[in-house]
């Protein structure tokens, strides 16, 4: 037996030697750069005690005996009252019931709860925040309107997009989600080069978008780990203390000692974790202030304090008890939870670990920069953050919880595109008009002569105006491409035009009044009604109206006064009347472009705008290139 043991050893051997050998071989002549898709090292970056990550739900029970700190086993059984919390077994939820009974029969889960109770400005305990600091003014780091995907190549291109070559310019945009959402639609077997340039006037969201993006794609620490700290650094107030580490150590590789004395630009480049750079070019000036705040040592106390001061400001209570007010018992629990701990993270989630403040967010001071963070879920497809917390066994009562986990997701798909695929991200920090007449010189060489297939202007017609900014911005576009385009939206077409929106008509509550009665109503409506007509209540009711209102005939009036006709004279482009790429108004699916109205159930019409904070009277436009010109 041993002589055939030594025999079977040595042939294994052989064979494992000849394996290498002949992979040793072949990697000299397929040698490419890897693709960093995991990390070899744990970098400690997730939001557990030991830095682990965390995919699902664990059990809620937490026990102070022994040396249990959370019960390891996956949470199954969801609390048959909040929902908010899961078990994985009854004994674990009794254990448990004398900690969350603070929570689970809190006021915030009475389906009578009512704005005007002394609780709304006070927490799941109890007790009220304290409001010693003013924050700092505010910094935009939050889109207001949804994100989509730029390109939409299977309404477009269709299937040319595989090799096509695209050049995307998001001129306004305050993050990254709209990159997002471009790039992880792409085709899988994509064999073009996409080029992104991301550009924000605002020197802090820049750069706190640029860190972003290297935390998130800068080779190292694996897809998992990188995502899941991102998350917090996008919509968390606090992280873990080795997240803050590896933040510093993002702002060391990134701005080493910043701008010389006489430097007066800044640029940057660096690897992702594919064959795409990271690039970054922006005044001189412009990155002290961001420095100054990634750099600072201010504690985490102050921090916190003004995070809540922000979000709890007496002069906002009765904002914040309007919005509670619209959401379902469940939600208004989680969304209180998030204002008091600041951490984006699954309701049950201890959260003793984030005792750092998420830099990216706080003056050099520890003011809070960000405009007030009601709702996170501003910017996102609420069907698909509840169907991602379906997927992670999130119930939807946990909504913060759901919606962690639908970041997660969609930057880990970002991720392992970007490492697969061949994408370039371009970060500037230049006013549009400015950063318009630079790319028409071919001042950025990644974008000579522009030639984009896609721009988007957010909401800049509302500042600058339709014939400037087509007079700027169409010489730009590809016109070789007949699927390039400009996107915009305006969020106050309304304003000047007193009788287009139910909200902006004074004459709207004299004329409702009217119909009740003429009607006989004694309904709930006719009750609001006869409310003073400062009531937030009649107020949310004649804001709710203009879903149901048709603005096209007054927009398109909007449009002329723009003076369109004027602006497409000689520009190469048409307004587009059936869209492409984002449907004319909210709630109002882009596969049927002659439906002038929402058309949503109970359901959609709570998650896309109240949890969703859709604005109803909001329209978008398309110009495409004009066939007949071109």
């Amino acid at each position: 037996m041993q002589a055939n043991d030594q025999v079977s050893y040595n042939t294994m051997l052989d064979r494992v030697k000849r394996h290498r050998s002949i992979m040793t071989r072949q990697a000299k002549h397929r040698y490419t750069k890897p693709v960093a898709l995991h990390g070899c090292t744990a970098y400690g970056l997730g939001s557990t005690v030991n830095g682990a990550t965390i995919s699902a739900l664990p059990c809620a029970n937490a026990s102070s005996r022994g040396h249990l700190r959370q019960c390891p086993n996956p949470g199954l059984l969801a609390c048959s009252k909040c929902s908010l919390v899961n078990y994985c077994s009854p004994r674990c939820q009794m254990q448990h019931w004398p900690t969350h009974r603070v929570d689970c029969q809190c006021v915030f889960l009475g389906g009578d709860w009512k704005r005007f109770c002394p609780v709304d400005q006070c927490d799941s305990t109890g007790d009220t925040p304290t409001v010693m600091t003013q924050a700092a003014s505010a910094h935009i780091f939050w889109s207001a309107s949804p994100a989509f995907d730029c390109l939409r190549v299977s309404h477009n291109e269709g299937s040319n997009a595989r090799d096509h070559n695209f050049r995307i310019c998001l001129a306004d945009s305050p993050d990254i989600l709209n990159v997002i959402q471009t790039v992880n639609n792409l085709p899988m077997d994509y064999r073009g080069r996409c080029d992104i340039l991301l550009n924000n006037v605002d020197a802090i969201t820049a750069n706190r978008n640029l860190l972003v993006l290297y935390a998130l794609l800068h080779p190292g620490p694996s897809i998992e780990e990188s995502a899941e700290f991102v998350t917090h650094l996008m919509y968390s107030a606090m992280l873990p203390a080795t997240g803050a580490a590896y933040l510093r150590r993002c702002v060391r590789s990134t701005y080493g000692q910043g701008p010389t004395v006489n430097q007066l630009s800044f640029q940057t480049c660096t690897d992702t974790r594919g064959k795409g750079k990271l690039y970054s070019m922006q005044l001189a000036m412009a990155v002290k202030r961001p420095i100054e705040m990634f750099f600072s040592k201010y504690e985490a106390g102050k921090a916190i304090i003004s995070f809540r001061a922000a979000l709890w400001k007496p002069q906002r209570a009765l904002e914040r008890g309007v919005f509670l007010e619209n959401l379902s018992p469940g939600h208004r629990l989680a969304f209180v939870r998030f204002w008091k701990t600041g951490v984006l993270a699954p309701f049950s989630f201890d959260v003793t670990e984030f005792s750092q403040p998420n830099r990216l967010s706080f003056s050099p001071q520890g003011e809070w920069l960000g405009q007030p963070m009601f709702n996170p879920l501003r910017g996102f497809d609420v069907a698909r953050v509840l169907e991602s917390g379906a997927n992670h066994k999130v119930e939807p009562a946990d909504i913060m919880g759901c919606l962690f986990f639908h970041i997660k997701d969609e930057l880990k798909e970002f991720a392992t595109r970007v490492a697969l695929l061949n994408v370039n991200i371009h970060l500037t920090q230049f006013d549009p008009k400015v950063l318009c007449r630079g790319l028409a010189i071919s001042a950025i060489p990644a974008f000579e002569k522009g030639r984009f297939d896609r721009i988007d202007l957010s909401d800049l017609i509302d500042t600058v105006g339709l014939k400037e900014l087509l007079d700027g911005w169409a010489p730009l576009l590809n016109k070789q491409n007949h699927c390039a385009c400009i996107t915009m939206r305006s969020e106050k077409w309304y304003s000047t035009r007193p009788k287009a929106t139910a909200r902006t008509n004074p004459r709207i509550f004299d004329l409702l009044r009217r119909k009740c009665q003429s009607l006989s109503l004694k309904c709930a409506v006719g009750k609001i009604l006869t409310q003073d007509i400062r009531s937030p209540m009649l107020s949310r009711l004649v804001h709710s109206l203009d879903a149901f209102l048709d603005h096209e005939s007054a927009f398109q009036e909007y449009l002329h006064h723009q003076e369109l006709e004027s602006a497409l004279k000689g520009s190469g482009l048409q307004l587009r009347s059936m869209h492409k790429i984002h449907s004319k108004r909210h709630g109002v699916p882009i596969e049927f472009p002659d439906r002038k109205l929402p058309v949503a159930s109970k359901e959609e019409f709570y998650n896309i705008f109240t949890l969703g904070a859709a604005d109803f009277p909001i329209r978008f436009v398309e110009f495409e290139v004009d066939k007949l010109e071109n």
